[in-house]
């Protein structure tokens, strides 16, 4: 079955438990999904708008896997969208996926500021305690 990761699937273990499934049985969804970029820590990595398999053993009635809108032929165009809220119409658009490990781990623009500051204080600090060397050493 296919499923699109929601924002509360924060965790493989969370997608398990809303299947009733056991969360030590991670493995199987990652053996599901073999394209997922593997971390030894987490098992394998996904994002929110990103479509995934679950594992056919874990029977899951909980999910749902959303509209499926099939994408028009290389050389036909597409139909007439149909009026929001009527049957078969697209929910609201997938977020993107993330343009940087950052926005993948959830870490928010302020953080990342934080960071980058933290790192440019101590470049500069190095600078003047160079500086500071060299006019002792020139002295």
């Amino acid at each position: 079955m296919e499923y699109v990761i929601q924002k509360q699937d924060t965790s493989i273990s969370k997608i398990a438990q809303k299947c009733g499934v056991n969360p030590n049985r991670w493995p199987e969804f990652c053996a599901a999904n073999p394209k997922l970029k593997k971390d030894p820590n987490a098992g394998c990595l996904f994002f929110v708008g990103k479509t995934v398999n679950i594992p056919d053993a874990w029977a899951c009635a909980a999910l749902s896997p959303g509209p499926v809108i099939p994408a028009p032929g290389p050389n036909q165009p597409p139909g007439p969208a149909p009026a929001p809220g009527a049957p078969g119409a697209p929910g609201p658009i997938a977020p993107v996926a993330p343009s940087s490990e950052a926005e993948m781990f959830g870490l928010d623009k302020k953080t990342i500021m934080i960071g980058a500051a933290v790192i440019g204080l101590g470049v500069v600090a190095v600078y003047f305690l160079k500086k500071k060397s060299q006019a002792a050493q020139a002295a």
